[in-house]
């Protein structure tokens, strides 16, 4: 996972992690209503106008630093466990350090997940009728997406999302799709590395996709049967196979080319499991480090040091 991070890196968010972030993140600054409803907006998607992206990118690090912080955690931590036979429990903490990873991958770029509450609907209503405008939004889950225009002003788009089979599903699918947003913009640009970085896109979403879920759900179907129906023998009495039982003691803390994404999942479901939540994870890791480095200042990277501290 080599090449993946300097497109992503070329993508952050101006100035995200320079300044304090914004309690309360995205939905606080919905609930500041300093922004108008495109009169062209229609449903499923509702466009916000006015957005300016000094004031933006604090309420989204909010979100992004949190996301992103809870994923070193939940990785550090998984990888002190797994030393002798009982794995379930760091393999969940290693499928949340994955889940958490992406959802802060995602918001470095100016994209992700956002569950908009009542008042926070009520408001966007309040305004788009202030200006003549009809959209339904009501409570929910949302993508969302800073979307610069030819003007060089920038939107924010929202679009609904639906969440049959559940939070997670619905998350997996949308990063899914952002992973294939991200090659063929790498593709397309003729990006430095673009091969390499689009292989290994690939090789995170053939794992991601495995056993037939190809909208990218294979990982919370997988935590599912480890979690909630105790499946794949790594509970106690530890079934499981000698090599799966070593895999949380030998998985890299920072370095993702040491993984081997060419596992069977359907073989080796475990291993595979633990390879992509790692590489998703390690990814998230590294692009912190790029934002801590690019930001300016000490704040965001004391964090992660200190974090690092409290695991070692």
């Amino acid at each position: 996972m080599h090449y993946i991070n300097a497109p992503l890196a070329r993508r952050l968010l101006p100035r995200l992690a320079a300044d304090s972030p914004r309690t309360g993140g995205l939905r606080a600054w919905l609930e500041a209503g300093s922004f108008y409803v495109e009169a062209a907006s229609n449903p499923p998607c509702i466009r916000l106008k006015n957005v300016g992206i000094a004031e933006i990118v604090p309420y989204i690090a909010f979100d992004y630093e949190r996301f992103s912080l809870s994923s070193l955690e939940s990785y550090l931590f998984c990888t002190e466990g797994g030393r002798n036979r009982a794995i379930a429990w760091p393999l969940l903490k290693l499928y949340y350090a994955a889940f958490f990873g992406a959802h802060s991958i995602m918001r470095a770029t100016g994209c992700g997940l956002l569950r908009v509450d009542g008042s926070n609907a009520r408001i966007v209503q309040e305004i788009a009728k202030a200006y003549s405008v009809t959209v339904d939004v009501n409570a929910g889950t949302y993508e969302f997406r800073l979307v610069q225009l030819a003007d060089k002003s920038i939107d924010l788009e929202l679009a609904r999302v639906e969440e049959k089979g559940g939070a997670h599903e619905a998350f997996w699918k949308v990063f899914y799709l952002f992973l294939t947003r991200l090659a063929s913009e790498v593709a397309n640009n003729n990006e430095v590395d673009a091969q390499q970085t689009i292989a290994e896109l690939a090789q995170v979403q053939a794992l991601m996709g495995a056993r037939g879920l190809t909208a990218g759900t294979w990982l919370s179907y997988v935590r599912n049967q480890i979690n909630y129906r105790h499946e794949h023998d790594v509970w106690f009495p530890y079934g499981c196979t000698a090599a799966a039982k070593s895999l949380i003691a030998r998985i890299p803390i920072s370095d993702a080319s040491k993984l081997r994404m060419d596992v069977d999942a359907g073989q080796k479901t475990v291993e595979a499991f633990t390879t992509c939540c790692a590489s998703i994870a390690i990814i998230s890791s590294e692009l912190g480090k790029a934002v801590g480095q690019r930001s300016g200042t000490a704040r965001f990277q004391r964090l992660t040091e200190r974090l690092s501290q409290e695991a070692s």
